[in-house]
């Protein structure tokens, strides 16, 4: 019986392997279109389209690409964490196909040993339920992660895909250290490398460095040695240094974009008053007639990219206005929620093509091949604000429970760390509609669906961990 257990990570995550393979690998490919994002990393790593004559239509949002062209890099425009898997990528495409010609399944060839190394890891890591759930368990986390809005990701240069794979391996790694009697210090540095690839992979994805910081702090109590003690608390330190030091390094033709979309597809969007609006904000007033525009809506009035807007507009707004505006209107902040509660089950992007040009399938055609779980997740699942609400209710009421079950203080650190997740997808759901106002949500929301399913994932096993002790405490009267 045991050697079945030991078996079942292997055999499911050899499933995952073979749905990648089919999807990603043999045609017809799924992949995702360029919504034009594709460029920071592109110009950095020194890859360009082949056919340069290709018009707009058939190079952005309806069909995806799988060949390009390789060239000089740039330097790098737009620091990420993606970067260098992408380079990696390249490093194996020289190697094995061409030096001259990029073969995109070459990057999704790296995201996809990095993910299954953490599928394997993370079905291992509850190898400690009854067998029969445990194969359950396993399924389960091969249906939710290896769903296809998840996985399409990997033929792309959005930088979704690696926050997808280091949220799976960091959140991991934090369990796995708390787990241990006595944890190896190199844990700790593993940590730090995991979570930096994690929140460097984009900008919105820094605050979690806090979380990852105080996670740190609790890893303290685990050892008592000096070095151990040392490590972490660098631990807590290093991430949110890092963190800041990528907000300072954003480019300034994305701040321009974020601040404009925040205020004008965010806080003004559906405001009854919008020049009262503006005014509060410390901005002229006329520039209400830009009300309900994000950056890329032609025609506007005054063109976002204007002299115009530069002193009267960019150079007075900052977050902490805009956080102080959702203060004094709470009203007006929770009705943002709501709008991205409506869209917090979408996995992916459904207005981005998964298919090639020549598929022959129509403009934008998405793909449907293992989407069991992103579909569920959209026809069924509540688009409400109150829906998340209890969720998150439920789920710090089970860390609470986790807490409460044992004396053990490794197992309160262990209910800490649930709860500093929990605060990190909290983040997650809140951060784009105040740095990107209403733009683009479905995707700015990626990270956050990641988080609802390990969350959702954690709840059902406390499910079947009380059930099971219930089940030995009966026996153990009988």
């Amino acid at each position: 019986m045991i050697r079945k257990k030991n078996m079942i990570p292997l055999i499911t995550v050899s499933a995952a392997a073979v749905l990648l393979m089919l999807s990603l690998f043999i045609k017809p490919l799924i992949g995702l279109a360029d919504n034009g994002d594709f460029y920071r990393i592109m110009h950095s790593v020194g890859i360009k389209y082949i056919n340069n004559g290709e018009s707009h239509y058939e190079r952005y949002f309806g069909f995806t690409h799988v060949l390009y062209s390789l060239a000089f890099p740039n330097g790098v425009h737009y620091w990420t964490t993606e970067v260098p898997i992408v380079y990696a990528s390249i490093w194996l495409n020289r190697l094995l196909f061409s030096n001259n010609t990029f073969d995109i399944r070459f990057l999704s060839l790296v995201y996809s040993l990095f993910y299954l190394a953490a599928l394997y890891l993370l079905i291992r890591q509850n190898r400690h339920l009854p067998a029969r759930y445990y194969f359950v368990f396993a399924i389960i986390y091969v249906i939710i992660f290896t769903d296809i809005g998840y996985s399409s990701y990997f033929n792309s240069f959005f930088g979704e895909p690696v926050s997808y794979v280091f949220l799976l391996l960091t959140w991991f790694i934090s369990f796995h250290i708390v787990s241990q009697k006595m944890p190896s210090h190199w844990l700790l540095p593993l940590f730090w490398l995991s979570g930096l690839m994690l929140f460097g992979a984009k900008t919105q994805n820094v605050p979690i460095a806090i979380a990852l910081g105080l996670m740190s702090l609790l890893f303290i109590r685990l050892r008592k040695d000096k070095l151990w003690r040392s490590l972490a608390i660098a631990g807590a330190l290093v991430p949110i240094i890092l963190g800041a030091l990528i907000l300072l390094s954003t480019p300034q033709d994305l701040r321009v974009i974020n601040t404009y979309q925040t205020v004008f597809y965010g806080v003004l969007k559906n405001s009854p008053s919008p020049e009262q609006d503006l005014q509060q904000l410390g901005v002229n007033p006329d520039l209400a007639v830009l009300a309900g525009t994000n950056y890329f809506t032609k025609k506007t009035a005054i063109s976002p990219d204007s002299p115009q807007l530069i002193k009267p507009f960019y150079s007075r707004i900052t977050y902490s206005k805009i956080a102080w505006f959702y203060i004094q209107h709470p009203y007006r902040f929770l009705l943002k929620l709501q709008a991205t509660a409506q869209h917090a089950a979408d996995i992916r992007p459904l207005y981005l093509g998964n298919y090639v040009k020549s598929e022959h399938l129509p403009y934008g055609s998405v793909a449907h091949f293992s989407s069991l779980w992103s579909s569920m997740k959209k026809s069924i699942l509540p688009h409400r604000l109150v829906f998340y609400f209890i969720f998150f209710m439920v789920y710090f009421a089970g860390a609470g429970a986790v807490w409460r079950s044992s004396p053990d203080s490794r197992r309160k650190i262990e209910a800490s760390v649930y709860v500093l997740w929990g605060a990190a997808a909290i983040l997650t759901f809140v951060i784009p509609v105040l740095g990107d106002g209403e733009a683009d949500l479905s995707k700015h929301l990626f990270l956050f669906n990641v988080f609802f399913d390990l969350m959702l994932l954690s709840i059902v096993k406390w499910i079947i961990e009380a059930f099971s002790q219930q089940k030995e405490n009966h026996a153990a009267q009988d």
